[in-house]
């Protein structure tokens, strides 16, 4: 994570994706929100991971029990095209969350 850390302070916006994702998958949603979110905000929402990423903060929201984030983020990414926020979206449907 060193080396990611020091690519960010350089302004690297790829390392903010890989920290995310490193830190999501190594079951730490509440370090990967920061990374992701600030990655989102510095791609444009035509780019090829952004609908890819905001289903990723949903799933962070979600795995530290903040619902109304992880579903605002699962709308977004669904309506941007992203399958897999759908389906999240009526897990929670159906599970009334």
């Amino acid at each position: 994570m060193v080396y990611f850390n020091l690519a960010e302070e350089l302004d690297n916006t790829e390392a903010l994706i890989y920290s995310g994702t490193i830190y999501l998958e190594s079951n730490n949603p509440k370090q990967a929100i920061p990374k992701l979110e600030k990655y989102i905000s510095k791609i444009s929402p035509d780019h090829e991971n952004y609908k890819i990423v905001l289903n990723d903060l949903g799933v962070a929201y979600f795995k530290i029990n903040n619902i109304e984030n992880a579903k605002k983020y699962w709308e977004k990414a669904a309506a941007a095209g992203n399958p897999t926020s759908l389906n999240n979206l009526k897990e929670l449907e159906k599970n009334n969350l």
